[in-house]
């Protein structure tokens, strides 16, 4: 990694996370910390990529600023290490769509995993958790978010 994104990288670092940098001039991603990846919401991107330390590149072509740029934040958990985790920090959705369970449900995990299955869909979420039914996918999903420390939901930020 050279010099520039040795110091952007100690920079994500220290920022909590989904607070975004604007990085000027994105032309060369260096290969052996970042992968290029189809994982996270494009946001108008030409290219994502997922990179240590958690951190997740938006890359831009020749718009916006006039020449290739980059969007970067790191994120709670990187998808390709724990996509369960991610889903239930990362993903912007979920409080969503855990409002429309907020009548009916107080338990905070089921409604986590009511949103991630209505995120990817009853099929993969079953598949995910290795599953017969969805209800055996449900109760799995709901044992593993309670694992967690807290649950944190990522907030909403306008950049």
């Amino acid at each position: 990694m050279d010099r520039r994104w040795m110091e952007i990288h100690q920079i994500l670092r220290n920022l909590p996370p989904h607070l975004h940098i604007v990085i000027t001039d994105c032309e060369r991603i260096p290969e052996n910390v970042c992968d290029k990846t189809i994982l996270g919401w494009p946001k108008g991107a030409d290219e994502q990529f997922r990179c240590v330390d958690r951190v997740h590149l938006h890359r831009y072509i020749g718009r916006g600023l006039g020449r290739t740029w980059c969007l970067a934040h790191r994120d709670y958990a990187d998808p390709r290490e724990d996509l369960l985790k991610h889903l239930a920090y990362d993903l912007l959705k979920i409080p969503v769509f855990c409002g429309k369970y907020d009548q009916q449900i107080n338990d905070s995990a089921k409604k986590v995993c009511l949103a991630i299955r209505d995120i990817i869909g009853e099929k993969e979420f079953t598949r995910f958790f290795n599953a017969r039914t969805t209800a055996e996918a449900m109760n799995r999903c709901v044992r593993e978010v309670k694992q967690f420390s807290e649950i944190k939901l990522a907030p909403f930020k306008i950049i």
